[in-house]
């Protein structure tokens, strides 16, 4: 188990949830090389934006041994933006119950995407 005590989340590389990449945006792919590319679906009919975070084997761990997850805002000094902070494990639903999330993004967005 790793020593850490404080890590940061990093967006994963890959789809946000697979089957939907055709409706992912991705931001920050014109910016600077210090920016990670960001992949997200569209959520609250296109009010928010939800990307996947893959966590490493120590931060799993972190997790399971009753580590917290902190939720930093930037809010540049203008009003604090509302968020949420969800768990989805997608390797444990199996693909004929998909559909559900699949569902479920469709109402989030009001689109026309297949469940």
């Amino acid at each position: 188990m790793s020593e850490n005590r404080f890590d940061y989340l990093v967006p994963a590389i890959g789809p946000v949830f697979e089957g939907l990449e055709d409706h992912e945006k991705i931001y920050a792919l014109e910016q600077m090389a210090d920016y990670v590319p960001l992949r997200t679906l569209p959520g609250e009919n296109g009010k928010s934006a939800i990307y996947r975070i893959e966590l490493t084997v120590e931060q799993r761990s972190m997790i399971a041994a009753g580590g917290d997850i902190l939720v930093e805002i930037l809010h540049l000094g203008g009003p604090l933006a509302p968020s949420r902070v969800m768990i989805l494990n997608q390797q444990d639903v199996p693909e004929n119950e998909r559909h559900n999330f699949k569902r479920w993004f469709a109402a989030q967005t009001k689109g026309p995407y297949r469940a």
